[in-house]
């Protein structure tokens, strides 16, 4: 993972691996996130997604674009 500038406010996950449980213990690191870049993640779920709203309550700009949605996958539900 790259964090950008050391996890306070602006991270960006760069390694296509990334699933799930590496996002949520980015998160629960990280709660003062304000922006975050998932661009082409591919591993990861709606959970993911939720445990942003609830541990990163500062988060103003999140990235998904290119995230590639498969059946149980990353859907337009985790990010109601």
């Amino acid at each position: 993972m790259c964090c950008r500038c050391g996890c306070t406010q602006h991270t960006q996950a760069c390694l296509p691996q990334i699933t799930d449980r590496g996002l949520l213990a980015l998160t629960a690191g990280c709660p003062s996130l304000r922006v975050l870049n998932l661009e082409r993640l591919n591993k990861l779920t709606d959970a993911s997604v939720v445990s942003l709203g609830f541990c990163c309550h500062k988060l103003r700009s999140l990235n998904l674009a290119g995230c590639v949605s498969r059946v149980e996958s990353l859907t337009s539900c985790g990010v109601r």
